[in-house]
């Protein structure tokens, strides 16, 4: 019997910040965006914690957009897929802080 999979919300509301982040970038200037938002060595120091969330949505270009989106969705719809999307969604984010820090 086939096993009929839903579609991963989490991992498409990834994308789909992914693909937001980039747009925003486009609109308003790549370098501007990354330079205000991007993380840098010092930054929670500095009380900037907000650059913690961005800049995981942030990429240098559409090459480096692609390839990790390629990477979300062959390792991502099927972890999901397999924890469930509140797992998936926490071990997301505490990847997220954990590469800020």
């Amino acid at each position: 019997m086939k096993r009929y999979r839903k579609l991963p919300p989490v991992t498409l509301a990834i994308i789909g910040l992914n693909v937001l982040g980039m747009i925003w970038e486009y609109a308003k200037g790549s370098e501007r965006i990354l330079i205000q938002y991007g993380m840098y060595q010092g930054a929670l120091d500095d009380g900037e914690f907000v650059r913690l969330a961005a800049s995981a949505f942030l990429h240098f270009d559409i090459f480096h957009l692609l390839s990790n989106l390629i990477c979300l969705g062959i390792y991502g719809f099927d972890l999901e897929d397999r924890i469930g999307p509140v797992k998936f969604a926490v071990i997301y984010i505490l990847g997220i802080i954990g590469s800020g820090l």
